[in-house]
């Protein structure tokens, strides 16, 4: 009985039980945050719609990745990592990753 008590206290520790609802909570989030994109989807001849189309697939991919970094750091931040320092390399990542892309982006739109 010893062990049963010690496998429910594991599992609705805040270490599973905060990842599964984090894990669930971004999933949905993602869900939504596609369907609400994708339903701006309005266009006037094919080129607009395909351009559309291949905006809102760029724009759903962006969302996605910045919501399950997110994620991932809360999960770390569970188990005891120090999200701090990853937090500021990602951002420096992001600063760097923004000025390379400037002339393409600005091309592309």
């Amino acid at each position: 009985m010893q062990s049963f008590d010690d496998l429910i206290n594991f599992v609705m520790s805040k270490q599973v039980l905060g990842t599964i609802i984090v894990i669930l909570v971004a999933f949905l989030i993602v869900l939504l945050l596609n369907k609400y994109i994708s339903d701006r989807l309005k266009g006037k001849n094919s080129y607009e719609i395909k351009r559309r189309k291949t905006l809102i697939k760029l724009f759903q991919n962006i969302f996605k990745y910045i919501i399950f970094i997110v994620a991932f750091l809360i999960i770390l931040n569970f188990f005891g990592v120090d999200t701090k320092s990853v937090i500021a390399s990602l951002g420096v990542a992001g600063v760097i990753i923004g000025l390379a892309l400037q002339d393409t982006v600005k091309d592309f739109i």
